[in-house]
Formats: structure tokens, C-alpha cells, sequence
């Protein structure tokens, strides 16, 4: 998928749409949930959606973010994200433990679509689509990457660290050490602007 982006396979990347939600029960991983552990919604789902719109808009950070929040005993129990970046262009993120959602995620370019999922985090399927242009409201896939390979929980992200570890490489190309400071600091001050019981 990653190849896909780089290769500019779809063209120009002009939206961005992830959305991870579940619908949690009662007595479900209450640490998750808990304002004593600085849990929410946003840090252990919403975390992942936010991260496919860095992938989408490499090096960039949004210029401006709408959002909507719900709160539940002062955690964050569902928010939804509107990213805007220079150029008109935007991601729509969300992350709930409320509701079930599609669970796909979606890269529009200029040229075409890629769509990953289900289950992005984890996903075994990524389509490569690309526009018809003899049919406005048509898209034909060009690729289609799958694996079988059961997911049992970060086994993608253990395999790069241990590669890391064996190229003697203290920070991921794929994932540096700025992004995730970025990503943290962003999600900090959302939670702030929410207004939610926060400890840190």
C-alpha cells in the first residue's frame, strides 16, 4: 500500500477516510476507558486513523482540525476528526468505543483510489482502484494485495523493530521518532480542547 502511495499510483492524494469503532460492553477493558490511566477512545482506536492520515500526507501536519467529542466519565468515548491541510485538502478520521463502524480505510487521489481493509490496523486486503474514464461514477481495481496471514496483534510492527534491532537502527524510517511527537502532541491538545478529565 505504502509502494502504492509512494509511486504516485493514484496520483496526487486529495482525501483521506479511516474510521475504527466497536462498540464496548459492560465490564469490556475498563483500563481502557479510564481517566486514571489516561485512557479514551482517541489514544487506543482513534490513534490508528490518525496515523493513516500521516501516511496519506507524509512530513505534513493539518493546518487546521474540526472535531466532536463525547465524553464518558470524563474520557473520550467517541470522536470524529476533520483534518484540513494546505491545497483544500482534508482526512475524515473517527475513533469509538460506542458504535461499530466500517472499519476501512480510504486513500483518494487524482488518478485513484486506494482502499485497505477490513480491520486497516490489521488489514489482509488492499485494493489498487482506478477511475473509469468512460464512466464518471465507475472505478476498476488494477491490484489487489492479500495476505492470509492470521493477525494476532502487532506482529508487522514486531518484525520492522527487530529488523530495526538488526540494522543496528535506533529510529524506524517508517515511523520516526518526530512523527510520533507529533502525533502525541496533537492528540494531547484535543483532548484538552474537550475538555475530558485528563492525567497524564
Amino acid at each position: 500500500m505504502k509502494e502504492w502511495l509512494d509511486s504516485g499510483k493514484i496520483g496526487a492524494v486529495k482525501s483521506v477516510r479511516a474510521d475504527f469503532g466497536l462498540k464496548a460492553t459492560e465490564g469490556w477493558q475498563g483500563w481502557k476507558v479510564s481517566t486514571k490511566y489516561s485512557g479514551g477512545a482517541l489514544r487506543d482506536v482513534g490513534i490508528y486513523s490518525v496515523a493513516y492520515a500521516f501516511l496519506g500526507f507524509p512530513n505534513e501536519v493539518p493546518q487546521k482540525i474540526d472535531s466532536v467529542c463525547r465524553l464518558k466519565d470524563g474520557a473520550d468515548f467517541h470522536s470524529e476528526l476533520l483534518f484540513h491541510y494546505t491545497g483544500n485538502r482534508s482526512a475524515f478520521l473517527s475513533g469509538s468505543f460506542e458504535m461499530v463502524t466500517d472499519h476501512h480505510a480510504v486513500f483518494y487521489g487524482d488518478a485513484g483510489v486506494i482502499v485497505v481493509g477490513p480491520n486497516f490496523w490489521c488489514p489482509r486486503r488492499a485494493e489498487l482502484l482506478k477511475y473509469n474514464s468512460e464512466d464518471e461514477f465507475s472505478r476498476e481495481r488494477t491490484e489487489l494485495f492479500e495476505d492470509d496471514y492470521p493477525s494476532s496483534g502487532m506482529q508487522y510492527e514486531i518484525a520492522h523493530v527487530a529488523e530495526c534491532i538488526q540494522n543496528n537502527k535506533k529510529e524506524s524510517n517508517l515511523f520516526p521518532l518526530s512523527e510520533t511527537l507529533v502525533i502525541a502532541e496533537l492528540i494531547d491538545s484535543l483532548r484538552k480542547e474537550w475538555g475530558g478529565t485528563l492525567c497524564f
